[in-house]
């Protein structure tokens, strides 16, 4: 199969009425949702919003945070698991981010 400028698919009419209302909830369009559904099981990363900079701006800011704390931390093993945790949440918030 080979896909040009169009892709034709068809579904149920249930599953149309659900992709009418989730898009509709979340105020996009339903071809941005199903390309959005089909980044996601291709593993692929979503594209990026306008409104998205603010959310990306401050998790760089928590990054360079997390950073200089590194420089300050001694050898106290309850920061460096703090400081682990903290990593973690701001690597998966990056990812909920790219998967918008």
């Amino acid at each position: 199969m080979t896909v040009d400028d169009r892709l034709e698919i068809r579904i149920t009419g249930e599953e149309k009425a659900a992709l009418g209302q989730r898009a509709k909830a979340e105020g996009i369009p339903v071809s941005t949702l199903m390309r959005r559904g089909i980044r996601a099981v291709l593993q692929r990363p979503g594209r990026l919003e306008a409104q998205d900079a603010g959310a990306i701006v401050a998790l760089c800011r928590r990054v360079n945070s997390l950073a200089a704390r590194l420089d300050t931390i001694g050898a106290n093993s309850d920061e460096i698991r703090a400081l682990q945790r903290d990593l973690a949440q701001a690597h998966a918030d990056g990812r909920s981010l790219l998967e918008r």
